[in-house]
């Protein structure tokens, strides 16, 4: 316990570049605390023991591909118990859950409606259960923690650690074995170049993961939803070295040219960040290596310029196709105005898509011939002015 502690809060210098050991080590680390943390709530709550529940690193971080602040993680807390799913036919990706058994019925009735397993509740329990544990005067080896998300805001638990570390906590419950969800069972077997047949037989024995989700405008409004975490890895992890770096690549022009989007001093770069995210760039690559493989491009350029036309293409259509439910749009449809800042109540029009698709043509038209300076993050200053200001 100590030990690990003592690493994550070692973490003194926020290096904007670590090696791949570092970063290694950093996750492991880090890791062991959060484990320690689940360990110390389940002295309260056994329902969190080790042999009902385990954490796994997902998203950017576990898959390899994380780019910009390296002190961030997303884990997920798997919950394991026999559970029945009936997806929601109007509600493309979502599901009701219910518990299988007497046992869990009577250990989860503060979570349950019946038989029906709430989100909601479940998500509830998790942050209170984490926000009691960090109390000073309860735990003094988890003072320097804190939770920066409200209970029933978004899918996580997401906490602070030393002032510097920030780690987003998913509680999740994994499938039956075998299961996949009707929604996206065209994926299973849809033409393609790749991932090869294989990885898509792994990914389907597998099963799905659930996890609370707003289903509708109000915010108390949760269902689970099904996550593609675990598949979305499978497939990154079968990608070429240079796919992931190309990738990498257009994750980093992405976030130097939203950064650099300023108007009146407002916050537009938050509402263009709500009109595209690091998600819909990793559908983009999915698709662009399910439909052709790397060696029919000339080179990592060529790779890049074909994901920033995708890009672009996404955003003057307003239609981003969901990797695994491929008739749903994930695009978000975000507009807005501002009051001018003279001082006036005058209201100035403003659409992000508009701002993004100007400012993703720049990138693309004034991307430079060698891309050697923008596979390093060190680099990437005097780059990415050069690609946004010429």
């Amino acid at each position: 316990m100590a030990a690990a502690l003592t690493v994550a809060k070692g973490v003194d210098t926020m290096k904007r570049v670590m090696s791949t050991t570092e970063i290694a080590t950093f996750q492991k680390e880090t890791l062991k605390v959060i484990q320690q943390l689940m360990r110390t709530i389940s002295i309260e709550d056994d329902r969190f023991e080790d042999n009902k529940c385990e954490l796994i690193l997902s998203g950017s971080s576990a898959e390899g591909v994380r780019v910009g602040n390296p002190y961030e993680m997303d884990i997920m807390l798997v919950m394991n118990m026999p559970i029945k799913i009936e997806e929601i036919a109007e509600k493309k990706g979502f599901a009701e859950v219910y518990l299988s058994n007497e046992e869990d019925l009577k250990l989860w009735s503060d979570c349950t409606d019946h038989d029906k397993f709430l989100s909601k509740k479940m998500k509830l329990t998790l942050h209170n259960l984490v926000k009691k544990t960090i109390k000073k005067e309860n735990n003094p080896e988890f003072a320097d923690f804190g939770i920066t998300s409200k209970p029933l805001s978004g899918t996580a638990v997401s906490l602070r650690l030393y002032g510097k570390v920030d780690i987003d906590l998913v509680i999740a419950l994994r499938g039956p074995y075998g299961y996949w969800p009707n929604c996206a069972s065209k994926w299973l077997s849809r033409k393609r170049c790749n991932p090869p047949k294989k990885i898509i037989t792994e990914i389907g024995e597998d099963g799905i993961l659930l996890v609370p989700k707003q289903i509708g405008k109000k915010l108390h409004d949760m269902r689970w939803r099904f996550s593609f975490s675990n598949a979305e890895k499978k497939i990154i992890d079968n990608m070429t070295i240079e796919q992931k770096q190309c990738y990498k690549i257009l994750k980093i022009i992405y976030e130097y040219q939203v950064t650099r989007i300023s108007y009146k001093e407002y916050l537009i770069e938050d509402k263009c960040r709500k009109a595209l995210y690091s998600y819909h760039l990793k559908s983009i690559l999915m698709y662009e290596t399910e439909e052709s493989a790397y060696d029919d491009h000339n080179s990592k350029r060529d790779y890049v310029v074909i994901l920033l036309k995708r890009v672009i293409k996404c955003l003057k259509d307003q239609f981003c196709p969901h990797y695994f439910l491929d008739d749903t749009n994930i695009l978000p449809s975000v507009a807005g105005g501002f009051p001018d800042n003279d001082g006036s109540d005058q209201i100035i029009e403003y659409n992000p898509t508009k701002v993004l698709l100007e400012t993703f043509q720049k990138a693309l038209d004034n991307l430079p011939e060698d891309l050697t300076s923008l596979e390093n993050e060190t680099q990437l200053g005097d780059v990415i002015i050069f690609i946004g200001n010429s």
